[in-house]
């Protein structure tokens, strides 16, 4: 064989192998199971411990803990509220409050080392009082745009652990639901890890 015809076999190895490559590509991804944050949250102040093992809404067990995301569920159980109308405690605004020290107890300090479906049972072990549903408010705390000040080390980590993209970390930070002090607490973290050892 001369080297030209060697040299247009490969071509045409390299074009069938990018026509494959192609065609793979515009194949339909499948689409990663969800869940109904508010769905969730419900299932966890009605304590229902057996919910994420049950197949509901067309999603099996592995299904389920595959899409349920500890991290989310424990930022939104972080902005728990009381009745917002008044100003006074009441028996409610007290509940709310041992439920948001009960949520950094047993779900913040363990959010990193335990598996999802632990994650589930501390969830549902937060609630002690007769609440059917949370009452959540999502005020946004950090303005717009602060997530461009986000220490990269911090996003990648945070973009890993959600296996989110980075953009829709970014719009999570904007919108409120990962906090200043989460992204303190991270970085604490991720410096402390890096520190060298005596």
């Amino acid at each position: 064989m001369d080297i030209f015809a060697f040299a247009n076999e490969s071509l045409e190895q390299d074009k069938q192998i990018q026509e494959e490559i192609k065609k793979d590509e515009e194949k339909p991804k499948p689409k990663k199971p969800q869940l109904d944050i508010f769905e969730v949250l419900g299932h966890i102040a009605r304590k229902d411990y057996g919910w994420l093992a049950e197949e509901t809404g067309g999603l099996n067990y592995e299904e389920k803990v595959k899409a349920f995301e500890p991290y989310i569920v424990n930022m939104f159980m972080a902005k728990m509220i009381g009745d917002p109308k008044t100003k006074k405690l009441t028996t409610a605004d007290k509940a709310y409050f041992y439920l948001l020290g009960q949520t950094n107890e047993l779900l913040n300090k363990n959010i990193f080392w335990v598996d999802k479906k632990m994650s589930w049972l501390l969830a549902c072990t937060v609630n002690e009082f007769n609440i059917d549903n949370f009452n959540m408010d999502r005020i946004n705390v950090m303005p717009k745009g602060k997530s461009a000040k986000i220490d990269s080390k911090v996003l990648d980590y945070i973009s890993k652990e959600l296996q989110e993209s980075k953009t829709k970390v970014k719009e999570m930070i904007d919108q409120g639901f990962i906090t200043t002090d989460d992204i303190k607490s991270i970085k604490k973290m991720l410096d402390t890890l890096e520190k060298p050892k005596k």
